[in-house]
């Protein structure tokens, strides 16, 4: 090994030295010298369980996924199902989205949701101001979602 490596290596191991104290531990900055522990300042936070927007789209394109008891519909189901079981959300709002956003009911109660999936027909979309089947602009239906719960 040349003079040029041994040194390297010494200056390595010195790195590893200061880097560690005696107990292994690394030392980071603003690390306190052993037995002079500050006591942590804690904080109360007030505890938040927000409130869920769910987004049905729902043009005429949607019609095979609603028509009947479906896969889809069952799935929809699931999920607001185990949000609700889970005490993610204090509540639930739903909607359909197409032209315009309409809500469709909102609340923490499981009929709410079994209402809302018992109404996901294509006749219901038509009568709630949706099931169109011209072209829906995704992006408008975006911003319209986010302009609604903008603050």
């Amino acid at each position: 090994m040349n003079i040029k490596n041994l040194y390297l290596v010494l200056l390595a191991i010195a790195c590893l030295t200061v880097a560690c104290d005696s107990r292994g531990q690394a030392r980071g900055r603003g690390a306190t010298p052993a037995g002079s522990a500050v006591p942590l300042q804690t904080e109360s936070i007030p505890a938040v369980t927000p409130v869920i927007n769910v987004y049905i789209e729902n043009s005429g394109s949607m019609d095979g996924y609603v028509r009947g008891v479906t896969e889809f519909e069952q799935a929809v189901y699931n999920y607001l199902s185990d949000i609700k079981i889970s005490g993610v959300a204090d509540s639930l709002n739903l909607f359909y989205i197409n032209s315009k956003v309409i809500p469709q009911g909102s609340g923490s109660d499981i009929a709410v949701i079994e209402d809302f999936i018992l109404k996901l027909e294509p006749s219901s979309f038509s009568q709630k101001g949706g099931g169109e089947s011209r072209h829906i602009r995704y992006c408008q239906c975006y911003k319209r979602c986010l302009i609604r719960h903008e603050g």
